[in-house]
């Protein structure tokens, strides 16, 4: 049995690989941003405990900055 492709499905199943690749691309987007706040995470953490050490406040007080 064959089922014929009216133009309204055709459009779906055109507008169907482009959205695929944008969840994709959203996907990878997220890993990376998620990677870039666990490293984030970790200078923080590395910047307190070097703080207790050395005393070095400002390294500390520059995470505070806003990114653009």
């Amino acid at each position: 049995m064959i089922q014929s492709i009216t133009g309204k499905d055709k459009k779906l199943l055109d507008f169907e690989a482009p959205l695929d690749e944008r969840i994709e691309d959203l996907k990878h987007r997220l890993r990376v941003e998620t990677a870039v706040v666990e490293g984030a995470k970790n200078v923080i953490r590395l910047l307190q405990n070097s703080s207790k050490d050395k005393g070095d406040k400002k390294a500390l007080t520059e995470k505070d900055i806003p990114s653009p």
